[in-house]
């Protein structure tokens, strides 16, 4: 076998995974775009040996939009894709101890690999490093210079307890589709190879795109005030889905709904930091507003609706208008907290935005 060998993952279709019964998913809530589990199994024993299968390792996932209220690390912009491996079977080696599994990859086209890592308040086994490589995303889940302080993924013969990771993730812009996934049992001629399934970061999105109607901050914070004249607009429970909706979509800015109203509400003397934050939530309510009610004739922006010429720049999309504004409200520059105010504020009033590119 050759020095290093690989689970070689292919992607079954992911409506297969929608309607598999009885599939265990990542405890952080059902994505919403997909989700299921499906088990990695050696069917060749440990260099041979050992019987077959040499072990079992669950794998399960789940997809998150950046709107969802259970993504556990949403970010604007992108979907987040969680991934657990556990090790639940194994037949038992000479030594008394199957081989572990030192490192899961995602393949990938990396320039729509936004940010990877895991979650660290989730329980399990963390990864030592976690890499974004030419070809894709490395979990190393064995410290090479330390192997035996650190094994990686193992499990206890005969019939002890599998270790699991913790939950691991890759943010991307990419829908759910058809990717290869490959994970390392061990380096050297004892490695072992096991294909399996699963969902990764590959098809790209359709650009969103509807009739720019944006609000400005005085209508929102009147709506969210409950005030005459505005309760029609998005009528409980709707503004409150749109509220949750929008706090999660900006999530780098706003700790939560509380501190979005709060930041919206906001008057008087203020740094402009704080002056790019309110209109930054109202931007955040008119995306929520037309994720969630694209018909509404009220308060709704797109991805795709386009900006001529503002405070944002000349020719580019809201999308990647909002993707910036975020960027430089959090980026602790004074020039940049200034951009990002000037640009929602030109956003929120409609000044030259328009529907589509013309």
């Amino acid at each position: 076998m050759p020095k290093t060998s690989h689970f070689a993952i292919a992607l079954a279709a992911l409506l297969a995974f929608a309607g598999m019964a009885g599939v265990a998913h990542a405890q952080v809530g059902l994505g919403d775009l997909a989700t299921g589990s499906q088990q990695i199994v050696e069917p060749n024993g440990f260099a041979g040996l050992i019987d077959q299968p040499a072990f079992i390792v669950d794998k399960s996932f789940d997809v998150f939009s950046p709107g969802d209220p259970n993504n556990p690390a949403p970010l604007a912009g992108n979907n987040t894709y969680v991934y657990k491996l556990t090790f639940v079977g194994s037949s038992c080696s000479p030594f008394n101890a199957a081989p572990p599994v030192i490192s899961f990859e995602l393949i990938m086209d990396t320039s729509q690999a936004t940010a990877a890592g895991f979650i660290a308040a989730s329980p399990g086994l963390a990864p030592f490093a976690t890499t974004i490589i030419p070809t894709g995303v490395l979990w190393n889940l064995q410290d090479p210079l330390n192997p035996g302080v650190t094994p990686g993924l193992t499990f206890v013969c005969p019939a002890g307890p599998g270790t699991s990771t913790k939950l691991l993730f890759v943010q991307s812009p990419l829908l759910p589709g058809l990717v290869t996934q490959n994970a390392v049992s061990v380096d050297g001629a004892l490695s072992l190879d096991a294909p399996s399934t699963c969902v990764g970061p590959f098809v790209e999105p359709a650009v969103e795109e509807g009739d720019a109607l944006p609000c400005t901050i005085g209508f929102w914070k009147n709506r969210a005030a409950g005030k005459n004249g505005t309760l029609h607009h998005f009528p409980d429970p709707e503004f409150g889905q749109v509220l949750t909706a929008a706090a999660a979509l900006c999530s780098g800015v706003f700790t939560d709904e509380a501190d979005l109203l709060a930041q919206l509400a906001s008057k008087g003397k203020r740094s402009i930091l704080i002056r790019a934050k309110q209109q930054k939530a109202a931007w955040c309510l008119n995306m929520a507003a037309g994720d969630l009610f694209p018909n509404n004739l009220k308060c709704k922006l797109f991805d795709g609706n386009w900006i001529v010429d503002n405070a944002c720049g000349m020719g580019l999309t809201v999308g990647d208008a909002f993707t910036q504004c975020l960027a430089d409200i959090t980026s602790g520059l004074n020039a940049l907290e200034h951009d990002a105010h000037d640009c929602a504020d030109d956003v929120n009033n409609g000044i030259s935005v328009i529907n589509t590119m013309p």
